[in-house]
């Protein structure tokens, strides 16, 4: 027989009250449990009972003066989809933010990418203003040559 993991042992008395869903009292239930290889010793199934009271989704009904502990599952429990379930999911929702991480990384990517583009188009437009500003004075000292040659002319 497999060992069971502690959330599968949790799991497999949730299910067993969700399908007995009558009082039964910790005895019966300890009976059953050993059964079907859950739990071998009556301190595991009350650490397990322990658990499902402090979720909430067991209740205990033992009327007192009785000697009996009697067991109920509650409507929370009933509606419970067992705590593997609940894990996968919340797996599931972790592997969901690793894709939404590759995802930021692609948009961090580029946006290095934009800014390497944005800094060569600067140098290039830093170039292109010294260019143009070459090419004012170049003219500015064409029109001086040409007003001196034109009054030197006329002298």
């Amino acid at each position: 027989m497999e060992t069971l993991t502690p959330i599968q042992k949790i799991d497999a008395v949730l299910e067993y009250l969700k399908s007995n869903q009558n009082k039964i009292s910790f005895e019966a239930l300890l009976d059953e449990m050993k059964k079907r290889g859950v739990v071998e010793v009556q301190a595991h199934l009350r650490t397990i009972i322990d658990k499902l009271e402090y979720d909430r989704f067991v209740i205990d009904v033992t009327v007192k003066g009785m000697e009996v502990e009697q067991l109920l599952i509650s409507h929370e429990g009933l509606l419970f989809k067992g705590y593997q379930a609940t894990l996968s999911e919340e797996i599931a929702a972790l592997e969901l933010s690793a894709a939404e991480k590759a995802h930021f990384g692609q948009v961090e990517q580029q946006g290095i990418d934009n800014g390497q583009t944005l800094n060569k188009l600067t140098k290039d437009l830093g170039k292109a203003t010294w260019f143009a500003g070459a090419a004012a004075v170049a003219l500015f000292l064409w029109d001086v040559v040409k007003f001196l040659i034109e009054h030197a002319c006329q002298q």
